[in-house]
């Protein structure tokens, strides 16, 4: 018997995998697990969706909601990985830069086979990928941080966001709408209409 999304969710212990898909060519699909992972026909680009797992990763960090318009940037890191990854990292860095970043969850059934393609619930634009090696006691260890923001940290000048005459005729040359908002205060109240 198949399992389907609201009965593995009624169980009442679900089993979820954190999946993530960087928009480059080919897209990157990594999921936080063990072993490939068959996703199906991916929705975004109609091929097929093999995540590749990558284990354990430390540092996810926290996400937020966005309310009110807040910039997030968050910072993924896995650490202690090989020179070969190092060695993939540098000399992809600047084709990640700019690329779709989705980040979700997907549902398993109790064979840990992937039930439906896996829903995003953060969509970010990759900033940089960083490589960094430390030395330690026991020798180097090697650390690839992915950093990504949403797409509100990228803006490089603020939007026009005040009710004013010069920002409304910046916007619209010869529009009177806010002509007179100079002489309205927070404490004001306007009737309307007025008789």
């Amino acid at each position: 018997m198949v399992m389907t999304v609201a009965q593995a969710l009624a169980s009442g212990a679900p089993r979820i995998g954190v999946f993530f898909r960087l928009g480059i060519t080919p897209p990157a699909r990594l999921w936080l697990g063990v072993g490939n992972c068959e996703a199906g026909i991916d929705a975004d680009d109609g091929s097929g969706a093999t995540y590749s797992g990558l284990g354990q990763i430390l540092d996810v960090p926290r996400f937020s909601q966005l309310i009110n318009g807040a910039a997030d940037r968050v910072e993924f890191s896995l650490s202690g990985v090989s020179s070969d990854v190092v060695a993939l990292a540098t000399d992809g860095a600047d084709e990640v830069k700019q690329a779709a970043l989705l980040v979700g969850i997907g549902l398993f059934d109790p064979n840990w086979q992937l039930i439906a393609q896996p829903t995003w619930v953060r969509r970010f634009v990759v900033d940089y990928l960083g490589v960094s090696v430390e030395q330690d006691d026991n020798g180097f260890v090697r650390t690839v941080k992915l950093s990504a923001r949403s797409f509100m940290t990228g803006r490089r000048r603020p939007n026009i966001t005040y009710f004013s005459d010069h920002d409304q005729q910046a916007l619209h040359p010869g529009d009177l709408f806010c002509e007179r908002t100079a002489i309205y205060t927070n404490t004001t109240q306007k009737v309307w209409p007025r008789y």
